[in-house]
């Protein structure tokens, strides 16, 4: 198969209520669109018409500084998608969207899945080590953190097992704790 890549990264969007979600701005039937949530380790989210990917872990007491809630979720771009509607999970909600090309047109797009925790405040983040099952698999990892602050916080994403490392997106929040 060819290597899916990624074709479009939406805006980020928050809210101390009931986020506005926002698509990529370019996605296509049989794109898979991806929905990233993260929150203060608050209530577990569902989302009509996407399908969890991995569970729903967190760390830290809900709605306390430190604390953090990564939700992943997917679906097969149906060629005339609508944003989702994100429920409100308590303190706040952070997300971005991200559309993937190239991937197999039926069943489950995913090789792999894998997952790491950091319990303790840390200025790295590391990759769970995993191995794809073919070649020419897009690898994607994504990170949340606990830091209140509007910038960026991730740089110079590396990975010697890997041809090529691009940052696709790097976004913060100062909304909640």
């Amino acid at each position: 198969p060819t290597v899916p890549t990624i074709v479009s990264v939406g805006t980020a969007f928050s809210s101390t209520a009931a986020p506005t979600a926002t698509l990529p701005a370019t996605h296509a039937t049989n794109d898979i669109l991806i929905l990233c949530l993260q929150q203060s380790n608050e209530s577990n989210v569902a989302i009509t018409g996407y399908t969890q990917l991995g569970p729903q872990n967190g760390i830290g007491a809900a709605a306390t500084a430190g604390s953090t809630k990564l939700s992943i979720f997917w679906k097969r771009d149906g060629g005339s998608e609508a944003a989702p509607t994100i429920p409100d999970t308590g303190d706040h909600t952070y997300g971005v969207m991200f559309a993937v090309r190239g991937c197999p047109t039926s069943g489950d797009p995913f090789c792999i899945g894998g997952q790491s925790w950091k319990f303790t405040a840390s200025t790295t983040g590391t990759s769970d080590a995993g191995t794809t099952v073919m070649d020419n698999c897009l690898v994607v990892s994504i990170f949340a953190h606990a830091i209140d602050s509007a910038t960026a916080q991730g740089s110079s994403p590396t990975n010697a097992s890997l041809t090529s490392v691009t940052e696709q997106f790097d976004g913060a929040t100062t909304d909640g704790t």
